[in-house]
């Protein structure tokens, strides 16, 4: 997961590799929690997938559920100027 700001720059904040083939415990749904931080207007988040190291398209799935935003009155936006 990155933060892609206003100006195109992409700053990776979280990433992870699961083998569920090999490591029981990556079988299943996932969970995670990323802070982000303050962001510019204009700025986006990107989430991404890939087949991984070994390139195994055929049995890989990716997908992203119950993503949720909260909400912290002590972060503010970022002015865009």
């Amino acid at each position: 997961m990155a933060v892609e700001h206003p100006n195109g720059e992409a700053e990776l904040r979280w990433s992870r590799h699961l083998n569920p083939a090999e490591k029981v415990e990556d079988r299943g749904r996932q969970k995670a929690k990323i802070r982000l931080p303050p962001m510019a207007p204009g700025s986006r988040l990107i989430i991404k997938t890939d087949p991984g190291p070994k390139g195994g398209k055929g049995r890989d799935r990716a997908y992203v559920a119950r993503m949720g935003f909260r909400y912290r009155p002590d972060l503010k936006f970022l002015d865009a100027d």
